[in-house]
């Protein structure tokens, strides 16, 4: 079996860690939501006319941090950086998208060693509880592309002066 992921994960308490992990997250998680119902709480005391949406209106645009994907304050930060770039580099003129496919019958080999190691230590695992190995076998795949295709050896779109690589990640 021929891997690209972390070398940690041949070490077998890695998974039991990687559970533990994903245990404390799902209790960050509900942490989270309680001091969110403690916000919709006070600002439903404070202006019983709101709506519902209206109170979770507020709570998205002034309590939530910026970091958060997809809300507004975070949409306005993006907005901020994309227009520094386009002011330093100008326009784009060329842009690609690449998306790891790993439910197809055409998924790359490496998400079907993930899912049977994973597997070997709990069959009701898959590859969804390996994200940080799926992600670091999807930067590989894309550094490699870039430097072999993009931006050296084959230059099919020509001399690249700048680029900039964006990593969304989708749930």
């Amino acid at each position: 079996m021929s891997t690209l992921f972390f070398v940690f994960i041949l070490y077998p308490p890695y998974l039991l860690l990687m559970y533990q992990v994903r245990q404390a997250i799902q209790l960050l998680n509900v942490t989270k939501h309680l001091c969110l119902e403690r916000d919709v709480q006070r600002l439903k005391r404070q202006h019983p006319q709101w709506l519902e949406i209206d109170v979770l209106r507020n709570i998205m645009k002034f309590k939530l941090p910026p970091s958060i994907p997809l809300m507004p304050q975070w949409h306005h930060t993006q907005f901020k950086e994309l227009l520094v770039m386009a002011e330093n580099f100008g326009m784009l003129h060329f842009f690609l998208t690449l998306t790891f496919d790993e439910t197809s019958n055409l998924r790359w080999k490496k998400i079907k060693d993930i899912e049977n190691l994973v597997m070997f230590f709990n069959n009701t695992f898959s590859w969804k509880d390996c994200p940080v190995e799926c992600v670091a076998l999807f930067c590989a795949r894309l550094q490699a592309f870039m430097s072999t295709y993009v931006l050296g050896g084959e230059n099919i779109i020509g001399i690249v002066e700048h680029h900039v690589t964006r990593l969304e990640l989708q749930h």
